[in-house]
């Protein structure tokens, strides 16, 4: 993602560049998910603040420029000011206007006996079901009333991949 140039080695490089920095930042925001994609705006601000820590602070004239089209974009706010808790606020209010973990509970469902599994599953009480080609995902407004779900489906023999709170939805 970034590119190093430098004539002494990357512990000494005068410039980084990102290429990808746009395109990270915007699809890991329709993603709304930490770890929906290899690069996230957690993972693009990790980036960002090791790249600033590899070319030095501004008082000793260390710059990070970063070419984009989103100069409002809260990561590159965050990355600016050097506070990564502007990128967790953002997430936060994301995933509570969509009823994402912690603010719901969620468990992906997959493997060979998934079907059978699932074939068994009684959703008690609030706990929606989705299939889609990976295996199903459950939802329900708190853990309690998922895992009592979950406990209360007998497990088929074979291979069976529960997830609670999945970090790639």
């Amino acid at each position: 993602m970034f590119r190093a140039v430098s004539a002494g080695g990357i512990d000494e490089a005068q410039f980084f560049g990102s290429e990808l920095t746009d395109l990270v930042m915007e699809l890991a925001d329709r993603e709304v998910s930490e770890a929906a994609m290899e690069e996230n705006p957690d993972e693009t601000m990790a980036l960002l603040a090791a790249a600033a820590r590899l070319v030095g602070p501004r008082a000793a004239d260390g710059r990070l420029v970063l070419q984009t089209r989103m100069p409002d974009h809260h990561v590159v706010d965050a990355v600016l000011h050097s506070d990564p808790g502007k990128v967790a606020e953002v997430e936060r209010e994301l995933r509570s206007a969509l009823s994402l973990p912690p603010f719901s509970a969620m468990a992906s469902v997959s493997g060979a006996a998934a079907e059978a599994f699932m074939d068994a599953f009684d959703p008690v009480g609030a706990v929606t079901v989705a299939r889609d080609d990976a295996g199903w995902l459950l939802r329900a407004d708190d853990h309690d009333t998922l895992t009592a779900a979950l406990r209360a489906t007998p497990r088929p023999a074979g291979r069976l991949r529960i997830e609670v709170d999945p970090q790639r939805v």
